[in-house]
């Protein structure tokens, strides 16, 4: 043993004299062994091999350095021992630290990897560094612990996410939650569960009331949630359903072509109205009844009493002579057949069979019937998944789409397209042009800029928080746009093909059908602004200025565009307009309006043969070319104008006075009155418009043929 060593164990010895019950007056033990710890660490001798065991060393090597306190007999730590970075101080000796964690030396503690962090080399004596972030587009397939990174994996065709970290990926249904879908009618219905209010999308005329909040939705009819009466709104081409005749509390609620049924809740009578040309809306029994069904001019309903079902109404295909006896307890109509569960569950059909329609009932016990057009859906009793058959049992939409393989509250049916509710209030959609409510979260909650494109019934607009493209709707060129999904855009144009440029790198991606070549994008170019048109393409390159256009050509349009630098331009019907860098003038090629005005343009946007521009300066519109429907002499003069949008023979601008939209042409009054608010960006696409609202930059579509965000 060496000095030191043998000196500190007589230290111990004194101090376990002193807490033993020894007589320790005025601290004296504490004084002594103090003074004897200093000597025995600082100035004792060794002996001539003790190496670094003596106390000198032992304190360079951080293992000891305790001082008598108090007169208590305790000794503590005083002070930090001073380890490397990658060790800690444990009890008497600086260890090291752990893989995963964070070491730093000196009298740190062990900081463990986590909150999103790990030991990226495998050195504690380094600092955690965060995971991988998975953006959008992306799901994580692993989340990676404090020794592992997080690990992405993209989201296969057809489903997205949105970042950072998305858990999974989903199809556009998830997101809002629900709490019913249409019986019959049209699918791309639902009741939101958090205010009962009624949210369209795809193809529709004409949206529910916003003032109306329902228990039972369809594309044209509901029932209120307040008093159970069934409300009918118009569409342009049909008025039958307005006003409703009866003001009886109803449930069940079908719709027919030209008529709807429903059973009252007083006495579960039918309640039709309606065309009544062939009995559809009168000829149901006035007795009890368990379930009723309506398709084009067909009615169905199962009795109370026997549970017989009896059809009325035209009898195409069979559907009304052909119903099969026995007892039921639910029934739907499609337009070529009928199908009904008969008491034990089990399925049967009749009618017009195209492709297996009523000849390929899936097996067992079912639920949740729905029939439409030339293919029926059902719920298995046993798990809640969804089956169809018929003329497309798949609902495809060009490439095989199967029915998702999840448990489902209900499912509503239309043609070759099916939404399905699962048990967490999220909607499911899959099909033929099929696009449901939200992607995440609905696109009316999110603020988006001055970015904004609509063709048909599709918007696309960048968001205002991370620049990234929302698009949504009823456009079938939707489910390619994954190149550009999950990062920023400097730039959008839709048309038959959508086109995106992305900010990171200014590489242009285009999708949806390459018919005319406008997919076939300059490889290795990089773009500043772009815009599409039916058969062809065109993009300002960056830096310089100068025009590249692709596709097909008819009228000089791809391979007469003029040179120089430009900083804005727009096509037409086989024309392209751009303004010109120097001095804000403005050149056009291929079949374009003439003549071109003079003067200088800060914005241009081109109709089918007309082109309309803001005035650099006074910010006026000036339109010129074919003026159909007014589309250049109603254009509105001498007023300050925020932004236009020109799509077709139709233009809207935003007024700079009051932020109002005004807009004239083929559809003034873009198919039903502008709103009355304020707006800071507006996208006109012919009978569809789309405005961001100024009070808090989220999103209002109106007019025909329109997606519906609320």
């Amino acid at each position: 043993m060496t000095h030191g060593a043998t000196a500190i164990v007589a230290i111990a010895a004194m101090l376990i004299g002193c807490s033993g019950g020894g007589s320790c007056p005025d601290d004296s033990c504490s004084a002594d062994a103090g003074s004897a710890l200093d000597s025995a660490v600082d100035g004792g001798p060794a002996s001539p091999d003790s190496g670094a065991t003596d106390a000198g060393s032992m304190r360079d090597a951080g293992m000891v350095d305790a001082r008598i306190r108090d007169g208590g007999g305790d000794i503590d730590a005083e002070s930090s021992p001073g380890c490397a970075p990658g060790t800690v101080w444990v009890e008497t000796e600086c260890s090291p630290c752990s893989s995963g964690s964070y070491c730093a030396g000196g009298d740190s503690p062990e900081l463990p990897c986590d909150d999103g962090s790990w030991d990226s080399d495998a050195d504690p004596a380094t600092e955690c560094v965060s995971r991988t972030s998975c953006p959008s587009g992306q799901r994580v397939e692993d989340d990676g612990s404090s020794t592992a990174d997080r690990t992405c994996v993209d989201c296969p065709d057809g489903e997205t996410s949105v970042g950072p970290n998305a858990p999974s990926c989903t199809d556009p249904g998830q997101g809002t939650v629900f709490e019913s879908l249409p019986r019959g009618g049209y699918p791309g219905c639902a009741v939101r569960a958090s205010d009962q209010a009624g949210i369209c999308w795809g193809r529709l005329d004409v949206l529910p009331p916003r003032s109306e909040r329902f228990s039972e939705i369809s594309a044209k009819c509901g029932i209120r949630a307040s008093d159970g009466t069934p409300v009918c709104w118009e569409d342009f081409d049909n008025s039958l359903y307005r006003p409703v005749p009866t003001t009886t509390p109803v449930r069940d609620l079908w719709l027919g072509w030209n008529h709807a049924c429903a059973i009252r809740i007083a006495d579960s009578h039918p309640e039709c109205w309606g065309l009544d040309a062939f009995n559809e809306s009168s000829g149901l029994p006035d007795v009890p009844v368990d379930a009723v069904s309506a398709h084009e001019s067909v009615s169905c309903a199962i009795r109370t009493d026997d549970k017989s079902v009896v059809c009325v109404g035209r009898d195409a295909h069979g559907r009304v002579s052909e119903a099969p006896s026995g007892t039921f307890r639910e029934v739907a109509v499609g337009r070529y057949h009928a199908c009904a569960i008969r008491t034990d569950g089990s399925v049967t059909c009749w009618g017009r069979d195209n492709g297996g329609s009523t000849t390929d009932m899936p097996l067992g016990p079912h639920h949740g019937l729905r029939a439409d057009s030339q293919v029926a859906c059902a719920l298995r009793d046993a798990d809640d998944r969804a089956v169809c058959w018929g003329y497309d049992g798949t609902l495809s939409n060009g490439t095989v789409t199967a029915v998702p393989d999840l448990p489902f509250e209900e499912i509503s049916l239309r043609r070759q397209a099916a939404c399905g509710l699962l048990s967490d209030g999220t909607i499911r959609c899959w099909g033929a042009d099929t696009f449901s409510p939200t992607v995440t979260g609905s696109p009316q909650s999110e603020a988006y800029g001055d970015l904004l494109e609509a063709t048909g019934g599709t918007f696309c607009g960048v968001r205002r928080a991370d620049s990234h493209l929302r698009c949504d709707g009823y456009g079938y060129f939707l489910p390619y746009m994954s190149p550009v999904e999950g990062t920023p855009i400097a730039d959008v144009t839709l048309y038959d093909e959508g086109c995106a440029i992305r900010s990171v790198d200014h590489q242009l991606h285009c999708w949806g059908h390459n018919d005319f070549g406008v997919l076939d994008v300059p490889e290795g170019v990089e773009f500043d602004r772009v815009d599409t048109e039916f058969h062809f393409a065109c993009g300002i390159v960056r830096p310089t200025g100068s025009i590249r256009c692709w596709g097909t050509e008819y009228s000089g349009e791809v391979s007469g565009v003029p040179t120089g630098a430009f900083d804005d331009l727009t096509l037409g019907s086989g024309f392209g307009c751009a303004i010109r860098r120097t001095d804000g003038g403005v050149e056009c090629w291929g079949a374009s309006p003439a003549p071109v005005p003079s003067g200088s343009f800060s914005m241009l946007e081109a109709g089918t043969d007309h082109v309309c521009g803001l005035d650099a300066v006074a910010r006026t519109v000036t339109c010129w070319g074919d003026d159909d429907y007014g589309s250049v002499s109603a254009a509105p003069a001498g007023i300050a104008m925020d932004d236009l949008s020109v799509h077709w023979d139709t233009a809207c601008v935003i007024r700079a006075s009051d932020q109002r939209a005004t807009c004239w042409g083929q559809y003034p009054g873009v198919g039903v009155a502008i709103p009355d608010e304020g707006f800071t960006a507006i996208a006109s696409a012919g009978s569809l418009a789309c405005a961001v609202r100024a009070v808090d930059d989220t999103l209002t579509c109106w007019g025909d043929y329109y997606w519906n965000p609320r």
